[in-house]
């Protein structure tokens, strides 16, 4: 029974130990500004920040999370008034985090890319090349011709984590040649997918894309080839938009796609509410969209455009001699294809996230690839900090489309520096490293000496100058004989332990777990489903937190309890 006792009182200690770092232990510590998402978030929008900066723009945090509005207010809760509102506390948003992490990917991607072929033109750079065949006019052939290697950084350029890693180490991106021209080479490949990502302008009187107040809710892309008398092949590009102030609650669309003959297919594309799953065409539901539309094809290319409706005139299967079809499309509100429901595309982010200094504000509001300049605008980017960032969103937000190009130059141009720069440079070589302040010639130097005044030196000579201790004139440099311990086996050990452990450190969360059910039933005979429930059951254990608290306490009075029993039985054997 005494064994008993004492192997209950072990296992109580234990679960009460074990309880104290899994459910108290986030309570012990103030809850951070801001969650551990939200400060990642924070990190890479500096750090892509300071990557645009180096090729002379920057971006708008407002429009660049815009697309994903309805997500992010899901998220927070609450609606949001998307021009006032502190654009700061939507990254506590999963889906604003997410569209930043996408951003970072993409840069990513294309750095790679760039990198990739720097170093082909590096490597290309370094061969010879090839030695001329002889001729009667040239008997002897010239040796070849090395070109000279392109500056790459010393040699190559570092990768993007590992660039980005140094970065945020030093508080600065370094320009190098490599790393300008590669990050050159992503941001301008970046720079055009926003702009192929933009609808084109156009002077038709009350096309949307002249104001502000529509919301472009759709695109669809078509391409025929056609034989006589319609030869050739032909294309169009149709811009659909919301023509209220805001979209309604309900807006979709209703897709339909069927095949007519081999290689030929009908769309129909109809705007209509969607309740329940399924079109809405009454009075209350139906609304009208308007579209631009951009069309090329052997006779040259035009557009044309409606101001009001609810068919869209997508379909080309009907054309004279038609051969072929093939439809493109994206919908960034819940449409029906073929009657079932399907979820809005993310509207891909257009030019309206970029921020651009006067010397490509031509090339941004014409649609043009940047012209960058060959050559780094600075040595290197300083990396904002939080408050450097939300400064600049807010004069940036506040500006009108002329003042901000102005803006955003005086703001790149306070976060170039030069970090290699020493404001007291110490000459190389020193003309006078150590000047006599009394220097002291011989005035009668020995015209005629020695040159060998002693050939049978002793072989065990006996110094003439007893050594001092007291003298300290030395030549030796101390420092040449300390070394970094930290970086020395074995004694680095204790000290990657530490690190290690700092590997674990995070900002403290209240756990939540999420459960999802999903129960869904099909009509075996139609196909269709006729129940279709899905939820998500969460457990925050932040609601907790008080009863958390009690429960601290008496773990630690267990705790105490357990700990003297132990001793006394263990130890004082009393």
């Amino acid at each position: 029974m005494k064994r008993i006792k004492k192997q209950l009182v072990a296992v109580i200690l234990a679960i009460t130990i074990l309880g104290t770092g899994l459910i108290g232990s986030y309570t012990t510590v103030p809850a951070a500004e801001f969650s551990a998402g939200a400060l990642a978030a924070y990190e890479t929008l500096e750090w892509i920040t300071a990557a645009f900066a180096g090729a002379g723009f920057t971006i708008s945090v407002k429009e660049l999370l815009k697309p994903r509005k309805s997500e992010i207010e899901k998220d927070l809760g609450k609606d949001i008034d998307w021009d006032n509102y502190d654009w700061g506390d939507m990254l506590d948003s999963p889906a604003a985090q997410d569209q930043i992490d996408e951003l970072d990917k993409t840069i990513n991607k294309l750095y790679g890319n760039a990198s990739a072929k720097w170093k082909e033109m590096y490597e290309k750079s370094l061969s010879p090349t090839p030695t001329p065949e002889s001729s009667p006019d040239q008997p002897q052939p010239s040796p070849p011709v090395t070109v000279a290697p392109i500056d790459p950084d010393k040699v190559t350029p570092p990768g993007w984590d590992t660039l980005r890693k140094a970065s945020m180490k030093n508080g600065y991106l370094a320009l190098g040649a490599a790393t300008y021209w590669c990050l050159k080479e992503a941001v301008k490949g970046l720079w055009d997918k926003f702009m192929d990502n933009t609808p084109p302008s156009t002077k038709i009187d009350g096309n949307p894309l002249s104001t502000n107040s529509q919301d472009l809710i759709g695109r669809v892309t078509t391409d025929v080839t056609a034989g006589s008398p319609n030869a050739g092949n032909w294309h169009c590009e149709f811009y659909i938009y919301n023509k209220s102030a805001t979209i309604p609650e309900y807006a979709g669309f209703d897709v339909g796609l069927s095949k007519v003959k081999d290689g030929i297919s009908k769309m129909t594309l109809y705007s209509c509410g969607i309740v329940n799953g399924k079109h809405d065409y009454s009075g209350s539901k139906n609304y009208d969209v308007a579209y631009y539309v951009l069309t090329s094809g052997p006779r040259g290319s035009g557009d044309y455009f409606n101001s009001g409706t609810w068919n869209i005139s997508v379909d080309n299967s009907n054309m004279a001699g038609v051969q072929n079809t093939t439809y493109n499309y994206q919908f960034y509100i819940p449409y029906l294809l073929n009657g079932t429901l399907q979820n809005a595309s993310i509207k891909p982010i257009d030019k309206n996230a970029l921020w651009v200094n006067p010397d490509l504000k031509n090339d941004y509001d014409n649609n043009k690839s940047p012209s960058l300049p060959e050559t780094t605008p600075a040595p290197a980017i300083k990396i904002p900090s939080l408050d450097d960032l939300k400064d600049l969103q807010n004069r940036g937000n506040n500006a009108n489309d002329d003042e901000r190009p102005s803006i955003i130059l005086d703001w790149l141009k306070n976060h170039y520096t030069n970090p290699s720069t020493d404001p007291n440079p110490k000459p190389d070589p020193d003309p006078n490293p150590n000047p006599d302040p009394k220097p002291d010639p011989d005035p009668n130097p020995d015209p005629n000496p020695d040159p060998d005044p002693n050939p049978d030196p002793d072989p065990n000579p006996k110094p003439t100058t007893a050594p001092n201790p007291d003298d300290t004139n030395t030549d030796v440099n101390p420092d040449d004989y300390k070394a970094d311990l930290r970086l020395v086996f074995p004694f680095c050990i204790p000290f990657d332990l530490v690190h290690l452990i700092q590997a674990f450190e995070a900002e403290p969360e209240a756990p939540v777990f999420e459960f999802p059910f999903d129960l869904e039933l099909e009509n075996p005979w139609t196909g269709k489903k006729i129940l279709d429930y899905h939820h998500v059951f969460k457990l925050d254990m932040s609601d907790y937190e008080p009863v958390i608290k009690i429960f601290r306490i008496f773990e630690i009075i267990f705790f105490i309890i357990g700990l003297l029993m132990i001793t006394r039985q263990q130890m004082i054997k009393g």
